[in-house]
């Protein structure tokens, strides 16, 4: 089983955006930046910066690999190999390695 994640990510944009939710850019140098916030709900994506905004280094940053071909009709297949899976979609070919144990 596959999801189509353009059709799915959109419709999900659609509600937050529809429930008056918006996106704003910050920077954010502390947490203190983040509590100083008015609004009740933050999604604070970091990614590799999250270690030193919360200065704990027990934080290991780690993460699946996905990676995006463009559209080929004519490949109506998928595989796995060497613990990579590759999967054609009508929105592009998805290739995904897992997340390190």
């Amino acid at each position: 089983m596959h999801f189509n994640f353009a059709s799915y990510g959109h419709l999900l944009l659609s509600e937050f955006f529809q429930q008056g939710g918006k996106f704003e850019q910050r920077d954010f140098h502390s947490p203190a930046d983040i509590a100083a916030l008015k609004e009740k709900v933050v999604i604070n994506c970091p990614g590799y910066a999250a270690r030193d905004l919360w200065r704990d280094k027990s934080v290991i940053p780690v993460r699946g690999q996905t990676g995006w071909l463009i559209p080929q009709p004519e490949a109506n297949y998928g595989f796995n190999y060497k613990n990579v899976s590759v999967l054609s979609k009508s929105d592009g070919v998805m290739g995904c390695t897992p997340l390190p144990n």
